[in-house]
């Protein structure tokens, strides 16, 4: 149990989505780089909806999709796998309009100005907005971390566009582990550096081979603990597991892991299925042993 709560805890952007019991409302655990923020849903109000937003979780429809349009005061909007507010999952959502108040921290669908148009994208107001109500489907609301969703970067581009370094959701992973009947503990998420051993012990590979990749593929770990240990941020887990994922999962030669490390090619990334955000191949190896 100690090494499934080590390897959880590095991803840092992502949803978890734990299950409810009849009395509780399903809550959606979303992971920034600053902290943990938590949504709790109104299948109530949305079924199909809420349905639709764990299916795409839990399929990791959005790994390492961004917050691409964040208007100060209005709302911040994500999970579109194009990144400019033009992409979805290819799957439409009928409308599920309610009498929700689109208030601070309610989540809603996106849509375009066809009703049964939303898709994967979803914002997160700011504010009141009245003028929304009845025009888009509310189906959730964030109860904590709301502060840290403010803190999004503005978008500085036409109608809020984010020009740069857009904020990551990295991956998505149901909250329970049915084969150890325990709760991963959400808290433990917010951990920011790990050591060698750790590392080593999420990937399960030797801390030998770590260093030789470091190596290999001239990385350098910013910080060290006082005795000199190597302390790796999340920022540079993300880069050891797309070798990791090259290497142990997609069979790349080192020289061919190298060649993919350098590309810089959507097509190259997608086709051969390369991990491009964080630990997508541990994730599946968990969600293995649910099972």
């Amino acid at each position: 149990m100690i090494h499934l709560k080590k390897l959880i805890s590095v991803f840092a952007g992502f949803f978890i989505f734990s299950g409810a019991s009849s009395e509780e409302k399903p809550k959606i655990h979303m992971l920034l780089d600053k902290g943990l923020v938590i949504i709790e849903t109104y299948p109530e109000k949305a079924p199909k909806t809420v349905k639709r937003i764990v299916e795409l979780s839990n399929k990791g429809f959005y790994d390492g999709l961004t917050f691409h349009r964040v208007i100060s005061g209005f709302m911040a909007q994500g999970g579109d796998p194009e990144g400019n507010g033009t992409g979805g999952s290819g799957q439409n959502i009928v409308a599920e309009f309610n009498d929700i108040k689109h208030e601070r921290g309610i989540v809603s669908m996106a849509r375009s100005n066809e009703i049964d148009s939303a898709d994967s994208q979803f914002f997160i107001c700011y504010d009141s907005h009245p003028f929304l109500d009845g025009k888009y489907t509310a189906w959730g609301k964030v109860i904590q971390g709301m502060n840290l969703v403010e803190r999004i970067p503005e978008g500085k581009g036409q109608n809020g566009q984010v020009l740069n370094n857009p904020t990551k959701i990295i991956t998505i992973l149901e909250n329970k582990l049915n084969r150890t009947g325990s709760m991963i503990d959400i808290q433990s998420l917010t951990k920011m550096y790990y050591s060698i051993g750790e590392l080593s012990k999420m990937l399960e590979v030797n801390a030998s081979l770590l260093r030789f990749w470091e190596k290999e593929f001239q990385l350098k770990v910013s910080k060290r603990n006082k005795k000199g240990n190597r302390l790796y941020t999340v920022k540079e887990i993300e880069v050891i597991h797309r070798i990791y994922t090259l290497v142990k999962v997609n069979g790349y030669t080192l020289d061919g892991a190298k060649k993919a490390m350098k590309s810089k090619s959507k097509d190259a990334i997608d086709d051969k299925q390369i991990v491009i955000s964080k630990l997508n191949g541990i994730k599946q190896k968990l969600i293995q042993l649910k099972s």
